[in-house]
Parts: C-alpha cells; sequence; structure tokens
C-alpha cells in the first residue's frame, strides 16, 4: 500500500491520489511524535516537505527509528534536498549511522531541480546539429538565479566540451547578476582557467526596471538560446509573456526559447505563445 501524507487538507491533488489508489491521511508529520509501531512495515519513503531542513531532519528520525525496529526486509529512503551544502552535511552525517547496513537500509538523495535540468537536456540539444559542425560561437541567455539556473549553467558546462571547441558566452541577466556569478562559481567550480572556452557574463539588470526588455541583447540574431528559469513558476510565466508581447512579437528570434514550468499547463499548451517555447521542468 502506498500512503501520501498531507498535512494540507485543502491541498487539491488529495481527491486526484485518492482516485489513483493511494491513501492519503492528513496529518502535519513533522510535528507529530513518531510511533515506530506505524513504520516496523515501511518499505519506501520519498521525504519532500517543502525545506531541505525539515526534509533531513525529518529522515535523521526516520532513520532512528527504522534501525529500533527488528524487520528482515530491506528499506528505501528518498531524500528531496536541493541545497548542496546541506546534502553533503547530511550525507556526513549518515557516517554516524553504524546500522544503517544491519537494519536493511538505503539512503538516496535527489534533487527536483537537477532532475528538470537533466531531462531538459536528455531531450533537447542547446546547439543544432549544423553549428557544431562548425567553429561558430555560441550564445545563451541565462533569465534566472536560483538553484534551477545553477544546474542548467553546470549541465552547460559539461555539454560545452564540443568537438570543434566553439566558443560559448553565457549571459546571465538578473539584478542579482554579479552575486549570482560568484554563487556559479562557488556551486559549478567554473574558471576560464578550467573552461578556457566557456565565458560567462552578468548583466545587472531585473525584469521588473523598464528598461530591461530594451536590452539590445534580446534582439541579437545570434543569440543562440535563451532560457527562462527561475526557481518561480509565476515569474517565468509572466516574464515569457512580457518577452513575447515587448520582443518576440516585434522581433522574429533565431534563438531557442526555453521555458520552466513545474505543473501541467495542458490548458493552455495551445496557445500561440506556448507554442513558441521550449517547455521544461514538469517532472512531478
Amino acid at each position: 500500500n502506498i500512503i501520501i501524507i498531507e498535512k494540507d487538507k485543502d491541498n487539491t491533488f488529495i481527491e486526484e491520489y485518492r482516485n489513483k489508489g493511494f491513501g492519503v491521511v492528513i496529518e502535519d508529520i513533522v510535528n507529530s511524535t513518531l510511533d515506530p509501531e506505524d513504520y516496523k512495515n515501511l518499505k519506501y519513503s520519498i521525504i519532500s516537505l517543502g525545506d531541505d531542513r525539515l526534509n533531513i531532519d525529518f529522515a535523521i528520525d526516520l532513520i532512528n527509528i527504522l534501525s529500533s525496529v527488528n524487520t528482515n526486509f530491506a528499506k528505501l529512503l528518498v531524500i528531496h534536498i536541493e541545497n548542496d551544502e546541506l546534502k553533503e552535511l547530511f550525507n556526513q552525517k549518515l557516517l554516524n549511522f553504524e546500522d544503517l547496513n544491519k537494519a536493511k537500509i538505503d539512503i538516496k538523495t535527489f534533487s527536483y531541480f537537477e532532475e528538470c535540468s537533466n531531462d531538459l537536456f536528455e531531450k533537447h540539444s542547446f546547439i543544432s546539429n549544423q553549428k557544431i559542425k562548425t567553429n561558430d560561437e555560441i550564445k545563451t541567455l541565462i533569465l534566472g538565479n536560483g538553484d534551477l539556473a545553477i544546474n542548467i549553467i553546470k549541465d552547460l558546462l559539461i555539454l560545452s566540451n564540443l568537438p570543434n571547441k566553439n566558443k560559448h558566452t553565457i549571459y546571465l541577466i538578473d539584478e542579482t547578476a554579479n552575486d549570482f556569478l560568484e554563487k556559479v562559481k562557488l556551486k559549478t567550480f567554473y574558471s576560464k582557467e578550467k573552461f578556457p572556452t566557456i565565458n560567462i557574463i552578468p548583466i545587472n539588470i531585473g525584469y521588473k526596471n523598464i528598461k530591461y526588455f530594451k536590452q539590445y541583447i534580446f534582439t541579437n540574431n545570434d543569440i543562440s538560446n535563451i532560457f527562462i528559469c527561475y526557481d518561480d513558476e509565476k515569474t517565468n510565466l509572466n516574464l515569457s509573456i512580457e518577452l513575447n508581447n515587448k520582443i518576440f512579437l516585434r522581433h522574429e528570434t533565431k534563438a531557442k526559447l526555453f521555458l520552466a514550468l513545474f505543473e501541467d499547463y495542458s490548458f493552455i499548451k495551445n496557445s500561440k505563445l506556448l507554442n513558441k517555447f521550449i517547455i521544461f521542468g514538469n517532472k512531478k
């Protein structure tokens, strides 16, 4: 049996879960006392409470309970952790649990935004088959400043090692672009020495600035890709609408337009707006 524990009784997905045969328990599990009897038959657990620290704290509590329950079958815990530093701290914490193997507990971590980026590049290329045969420069715009943008850049750094050593210039366009570049360097170990064909350039301007949509770079015909990839999908959807209305309706772009949306937007999939974009991110 699969049991989903949800604290919000108004969650719109509850009935959908139940219709698909899942059991749903309405409970605030974070603030509840865990009873070992409730978990003695547990074989699989996916922990995704909306916050890395809550996920880690609950996972540790659950590991302690499962280690104390005398069962002979294997257990798998899958824990959602986006932050790399917290993921590393959690993995170090696991070293203190000596009874994991004895209790047959297997631990796996996953990052939603990492999965989104991996899925994107498994399905779509950032460089055309024609251009990959040349040494023409690639120019990419990243409109984002969070974990998803970092994972996309991380994948681009790896994938940009091309046979003809094409130069790849990546522009970060955001009001915090300089700070974001420092975060990118920290998370991806980017430097010109390690990635000589890749140049990352920050452009400090936010989408709420009236001058944002007047940036020449949006109408530059040499742009290969535009990734709209904030961690907040409402920002992405609104930004795509603004870009379309203020720029793409007037200036046809040759760039591939990638738009991160995390929910099912089937009700507007046939709109002329979204037909311009390659939608990614719905990994739920």
